[in-house]
């Protein structure tokens, strides 16, 4: 295993815009929730490790984005 492959993924930081976009994740028009499809959309191919900090990223960019919407 390369050390690419075993370095966490940096959190998803609210706002940010998908970097590799799947035409099988379906697009909502929120540009945070369609980062968050994405990132799990990429997730099986992930070191374990990798896994669990994208889903701790994208837990923390999806309750941003619900404390944005309740204003």
């Amino acid at each position: 295993m390369s050390e690419d492959a075993a370095a966490p993924r940096p959190a998803l930081d609210p706002g940010s815009s998908p970097t590799s976009p799947d035409a099988h994740v379906p697009h909502t028009g929120d540009e945070a929730l369609d980062a968050a499809l994405v990132e799990l959309a990429n997730v099986a191919g992930l070191p374990l490790d990798a896994q669990v900090q994208t889903y701790v990223g994208v837990h923390r960019a999806l309750q941003a984005r619900l404390a944005d919407l309740e204003g």
